[in-house]
């Protein structure tokens, strides 16, 4: 069932009853409240009722009234009707509310037609006043109605007959028992009509219409004379023919009341008389900016100081003319609220007159004019804005109130405003003891004539104009010239912006106009002049960040961060309005090749640089980090970098470089550069998921040749909506290519394995890890963790990508947080764990819960050099698929590219040889390994050691530096399964491996220890 909103009623208390006896109520009377003459619904449940009532007859003539109210619209169950009835129960006629809901019309029924009365009138339910009308002598009686809102009556239809009985029923549901009346105002006899039509309102609809209202149908329209000048006037047609309308020569006086002389005022029935009126040309525009102020404000009336403990607001009428305060509002921080003077205020505030606003009835000041504000909640007491406004959204006046205006104050201390204006600066309040509704004065101080301070252009479309001192914000004024002209308005304490395009390129004598200062009553001061030039303004692509200085160097001259920008086009620019994060450059005019500074402080690590003009465009826009350092150790004595190339792209590390000036830094002027080239074609690293899209990661910053979506804004990640096999091209900046095709991916398992740690490196370069997946194809790191700690917790482990990613299989693939220092192709970016110290590089994934190993290595270089013999910045790289075949890098390290040892010589040119390959301890037979060196091999054995799967060393067989005992060109030892201190190993796989003097593996052999036999 549709449910339906009920509306209260409010029922006049006083109603007129003439010659009600003998009047009885029939039918359903236990569900009404019933009088004589009233009957208003107040069932227990829902349902329907039928209610009757028939008084004593009238005469041959009469006036017969009643009303009628069914306070919702109506719909199939809620709905009610009135039916009158013939002295011999004929039926006359029904009027009956429609069941339709919004576009309800009024069904009047006669035994002979129907008549419909504007469907949608009635949507939110009927309140009328129906008038039934017989006069002498007439065969017929009239019905009429007059809605509760209108003052004349209209007719319905022509009823035949004298009505004896009226029938009222009702269909209402559970949430409308009570809204529906019926309401007898008297059977009286017809009185004629010798009173002349009296004018009960009038309203002036436009500068010129003015509508004057009578309370009964006129026969003619009269005549006017407004101010000495006759107006011609005539009976608005859409009314029920009460309403005058007369078109005034020329516009009245706003706000002043206004004598009106009407001549031969005359009803249907000739009653005439001549009027005198006054009216009051009050339109909704006439209100402008800093008529009406707010004077006081009461946010805080608890507890009271003998006010009532409400919440409420004075306005003054600051204008020389009445200001109807019906056509304005108040808007608070979150509701919009129309304003309703309490009786018996109608509204009017006459000149310099006061009022008070509040959203309670309670009265705040005895005998003062006040207003209900039904549409605002309370007001704050740690502040909000107060607006005063007109109906189309103009501000009248405007208030940002702060707590802090009567901080130490006591509770249910008012603030009022001490100085003229309106403005809303806290210096013009101050805290009211006593508070003050209704009644005060604003006292007029002196102040500073207004001028020029700066004259800014921010970009083709606008400009500011700074001020010396504060102005009022509702003052708009104009810029001019001598054949063009832009609105200046307000937009800050000090300064207001132009908004349209003023001439560039050529001297301008300009006039500033209609402004004021805060502290002025409201009028407005100037003209004021200037003469000034425009140059051109900035645009993408001509304008370059060439120099970041994040954290400030040691040797810096007492400079704030800042990025200097250039302009990189042959013309003068202005550049006021270029800015990052709202900070902007200081000098007007940048000259072609010239740069400028932005003092802007920006993360050390990580961020993002906007570079804007006045209008919001982006000039250039891209992601900044700290691995654009040349190394890790200079990242943090300050980040300093200058772009080696202003037409490259911003986003690419490489096209940075640290300050080479004596200083550490270059502000405002561009060092001489190594010029960048970039010959390498771009690598695709991986597949990015990025919500929902596969994005392509490529190595550096590239531009797609096709239709493309970016996932970054500095162009590493790309998106192509097309289906796989599609082939792609990208382009660098240099315009190197890389063709690709977009693939079908799956999330098939693969074996990985760690392939190289770089860990023991100086402080200035980059640790990293690489891995590598086998097979071909593209490998997925879902699901991939790892971890630096020997026995990890379950939130130890750290995914491998922070996105789900799919990397080429069978390459050797890189991760550090600074691949620009690795010098790519195969490195992506990533948190590492630690390297340093003694440390258990992990690599595990996550499968039903629970972590799997992978792999693992020991990161310390003491496990694998006890001696100390390798140098910083060589790293442990894998020369065998096999666990624990771990070697020092040849080439120093690799990373992203093929190891230095991949594989061990074959068997028949082998310098080394082991037999047996078991190793059973506790055995005479298999108890010892023999390890058997071939002399004349083409490297010099250095030592010998042992190794287990992780790469530690567990046992040397002989010491560096000593003399092999070769006598015939073959030397052996044996190994018993034992560690340097003569404890046998645990059962698993070791390696045997022979290292040369600079610790590389030249030659290694695969050993297996069996348990101990006892």
């Amino acid at each position: 069932m549709e449910k339906w909103k009920q509306v209260p009623v409010l029922v006049a208390a006083l109603m007129l009853c003439v010659a009600c006896s003998g009047q009885t109520w029939s039918g359903d009377t236990l569900s009404w409240d019933l009088t004589d003459t009233s009957a208003t619904l107040n069932a227990a449940a829902a349902g329907t009722s039928l209610l009757s009532i028939c008084p004593d007859s009238p005469g041959a003539a009469f006036d017969w009234r009643w009303r009628w109210i069914q306070a919702l619209a109506g719909s199939s169950a809620n709905r009610s009707a009135i039916t009158l009835h013939a002295a011999d129960s004929t039926f006359l006629c029904s009027i009956a509310l429609g069941a339709t809901g919004s576009d309800d019309p009024l069904v009047v029924t006669l035994p002979d037609t129907v008549l419909l009365r504007q469907p949608g009138l009635w949507a939110s339910g009927i309140d009328a006043t129906f008038r039934l009308l017989k006069p002498p002598g007439a065969s017929t009686s009239t019905l009429f109605i007059r809605p509760t809102d209108s003052l004349a009556y209209t007719a319905l239809a022509a009823v035949a007959g004298t009505p004896a009985c009226w029938t009222f029923q009702a269909w209402f549901t559970s949430s409308n028992t009570q809204a529906f009346g019926f309401y007898l105002h008297s059977d009286a006899l017809f009185t004629p009509d010798t009173l002349a039509p009296l004018p009960v309102s009038n309203q002036w609809m436009s500068d010129s219409l003015l509508r004057v209202a009578f309370n009964e149908r006129l026969a003619a329209p009269p005549a006017a004379w407004l101010n000495d000048e006759g107006l011609l006037c005539q009976i608005a047609p859409e009314t029920a023919g009460n309403v005058v309308q007369c078109l005034a020569p020329h516009a009245a006086s706003i706000g002043h009341p206004i004598p009106l002389n009407l001549s031969q005022v005359c009803d249907t029935v000739g009653n005439c008389a001549d009027r005198s009126i006054t009216t009051l040309y009050l339109p909704a525009h006439a209100t402008q900016p800093g008529d009406v102020l707010v004077t006081e404000i009461m946010a805080d009336p608890t507890p009271s100081q003998g006010f009532p403990e409400v919440e409420w607001i004075e306005w003054t009428n600051a204008s020389d003319r009445i200001v109807d305060v019906r056509h304005l509002y108040l808007q608070d921080a979150t509701d919009l609220s129309g304003v309703e003077p309490l009786a018996p205020w109608d509204g009017l505030l006459e000149p310099h007159a006061r009022c008070v606003l509040s959203p309670s009835h309670t009265a705040v000041a005895a005998g003062g004019r006040q207003a209900l504000l039904p549409g605002i909640g309370s007001f704050t007491d740690a502040g909000e804005l107060l607006a005063v406004q007109r109906a189309d959204g103009t501000v009248i006046d405007a208030v940002q109130y702060d707590r802090a205006w009567w901080q130490g104050a006591p509770g249910g201390t008012s603030i009022g405003l001490r100085h003229a204006g309106a403005c809303g600066l806290e210096s013009h309040w101050a805290p009211e003891a006593p508070a003050s509704p209704g009644t005060g004065a604003e006292a007029i101080v002196p102040y500073e004539p207004l001028t020029v301070s700066a004259f800014r252009p921010l970009h083709a479309g606008g400009g500011r104009i700074e001020f010396s001192c504060e102005l009022d914000p509702l003052a708009s004024g104009s810029l001019s010239w001598r054949d063009g002209g832009v609105p200046l308005e307000p937009d800050g304490p000090k300064s207001a912006l132009w908004t349209g395009t003023v001439p560039a390129g050529r001297p301008l004598a300009l006039t500033i106009a209609g402004l004021r200062p805060c502290l002025q009553r409201w009028t407005t001061e100037g003209p004021w002049h200037h003469v000034d030039s425009i140059a051109e303004f900035p645009t993408a692509g001509k304008a370059a960040v060439t120099e970041i200085a994040v954290r400030p160097p040691a040797g810096w001259p007492g400079l704030s961060p800042y990025v200097e920008w250039t302009n990189l086009s042959e013309a003068t620019w202005e550049m006021s309005g270029v800015h990052i994060g709202g900070i902007t450059s200081l000098p007007r005019h940048l000259a072609p090749g010239a740069s400028a500074l932005i003092p802007v402080d920006l993360p050390n690590e990580a961020g993002h640089i906007a570079l804007l003009d006045g209008a919001g465009s982006v000039l250039e826009s891209f992601a900044y980090s700290s691995c654009w350092q040349e190394d890790r150790q200079a990242a943090d004595e300050g980040m300093t970098w200058v772009r080696l190339d202003p037409q490259g792209p911003a986003g690419d590390g490489r096209n940075w470089a640290g300050s080479k000036a004596p200083l550490g830094c270059s502000p405002g002027w561009l060092e001489p550069r190594i010029p960048w080239a970039d010959t390498v074609p771009p690598t695709l690293l991986a597949w990015v998921e990025l919500e929902g899209q596969i994005h392509a990661r490529f190595s550096e910053p590239v531009l797609p040749d096709s239709t493309a979506l970016p996932g970054d804004e500095n162009g590493f990640l790309w998106h192509w909506p097309v289906p796989p096999g599609t082939p792609v091209t990208c382009h660098d900046f240099a315009g190197n290519a890389v063709t690709t095709t977009v693939v079908e991916l799956s999330d098939s398992v693969r074996p990985w394995r760690l392939n190289e740690i770089g860990a023991w490196l100086p402080p200035e370069d980059e640790p990293f890890i690489e891995t590598m997946a086998e097979g071909s194809g593209w490998a997925s790191t879902a699901a991939l963790v790892w971890t630096a700690t020997d026995e990890p917790f379950p939130y130890d482990w750290e995914p491998i990508a922070p996105e789900r990613m799919w990397v080429p299989a069978g390459i050797e693939l890189a991760w550090a947080r600074c691949p620009e220092r690795l010098n790519p192709p195969y490195v992506l970016p990533a948190e590492l764990p630690s390297l340093y110290g003694d440390r258990r590089i992990q690599l595990g994934r996550v499968a039903g819960g629970e972590r799997v190993l992978l792999d693992s290595v020991w990161s310390d270089r003491d496990r694998f050099d006890p001696q100390r013999t390798l140098d910083e910045g060589v790293s442990w790289e894998r020369f065998h698929p096999a666990p624990g075949a771990w070697a020092a890098c040849l080439n120093g390290s690799t990373p992203g590219a093929p190891n230095s040892q991949n594989g061990l010589p074959a068997a028949s040119n082998a310098p080394l040889e082991v037999a047996p390959r078991t190793c059973v301890p506790g055995t005479d037979a298999w108890g010892h390994v023999g390890v058997h060196w071939q002399n004349g091999a083409t490297e010099v054995l250095h030592r010998l050691a042992v190794l287990d799967g992780d790469g530690r060393e567990v046992r040397g067989l002989f010491e560096p530096g000593g003399v092999l005992p070769v006598a015939s060109g073959r030397a052996s030892w044996f190994w018993d399964g034992r560690d340097t201190q003569g404890v046998a190993v645990k059962p698993g796989s070791y390696w045997v491996v022979a290292l040369n003097e600079a610790g590389h593996a030249i030659a290694g052999r695969v050993v297996v220890v069996a348990p101990r036999m006892e």
